[in-house]
């Protein structure tokens, strides 16, 4: 069984913790005029969850395609 420390030791934790900071920062600043009262309303848990759904899939397609540009540079230097 993992615990949730070896969870956010991984590349995708990181990824999920930093796309969850970004997303409750812009929620704090936008939705909730500097403090986190729009948790009170259900309403507003539909449209932080595709926020940070989007988030999370930006962030992890930049990181795979960091992590291709650097396989295919190790390949090529190889040759």
């Amino acid at each position: 069984m993992k615990t949730m420390l070896s969870i956010f030791r991984s590349a995708f934790g990181r990824i999920f913790l930093a796309s969850l900071s970004i997303t409750m920062f812009l929620f704090f600043i936008d939705e909730g005029y500097y403090d986190f009262r729009w948790m009170k309303r259900a309403g507003n848990w539909i449209p932080f969850v595709i926020y940070l759904s989007l988030i999370f899939g930006l962030i992890t397609g930049i990181w795979q395609l960091i992590r291709l540009t650097n396989r295919l540079i190790t390949l090529l230097k190889g040759q």
